[in-house]
């Protein structure tokens, strides 16, 4: 995501509860112009996170895809938002860098569900009660997820190559014959 994208959806505007406990103490390690890692619990995961940007500033959640990380996808984005008045935060997916389940008999999950319900329990650990989510490929979706479920935290979404919400039920039932051959068509027009 370019700084001129997410400048320009931190304009957009726009409740799930989950039990949560913080612990916003840095961890020491300080990743280039994203400040120190920190870490706060929800009832499933210890997530690492950066915060950059003024203490009140609009609340904007900077969701990476995979298999990257914070650091690099958002070393630019997150200090020009900053500046322009905006607090960051940047966490951690499941799975990457310093984000733990708590629990060993915690079900792994990739799920678009568990990442939305994950970007919920993470505002709430923080007491964000809204926040603008950006993010690509995953962490698109995780905002996409989120802002379905839980339209009154979200003030605004934006989501790079972040797939579509699916319901799969519903998509492993065949198309009807007539829309099937309609799609076969377009896909055989030439551009």
């Amino acid at each position: 995501m370019t700084a001129a994208a997410a400048t320009g959806a931190a304009g957009l505007t726009g409740s799930g509860q989950a039990s949560a406990h913080t612990d916003t103490a840095p961890t020491g390690r300080i990743a280039p112009d994203l400040g120190p890692v920190r870490h706060t619990r929800t009832d499933v995961l210890d997530i690492a996170y950066h915060d950059v940007g003024p203490a009140h500033g609009k609340p904007v959640i900077l969701l990476h895809g995979w298999p990257f990380s914070p650091v690099g996808s958002y070393a630019e984005v997150a200090p020009a938002l900053a500046r322009r008045g905006y607090r960051c935060y940047i966490p951690y997916l499941r799975g990457h860098g310093e984000t733990r389940l708590l629990r060993d008999d915690t079900l792994r999950s990739g799920e678009q569900a568990a990442l939305g319900a994950d970007l919920i329990a993470f505002m709430d650990a923080l007491r964000l009660p809204r926040a603008l989510f950006a993010g690509y490929d995953w962490g698109g979706r995780a905002g996409d997820v989120a802002a379905a479920q839980w339209p009154e935290r979200c003030t605004g979404v934006v989501s790079v190559n972040g797939y579509l919400i699916q319901n799969l039920a519903v998509a492993q039932e065949p198309l009807a014959p007539a829309l099937e051959e309609g799609v076969l068509v377009l896909l055989l027009l030439p551009h």
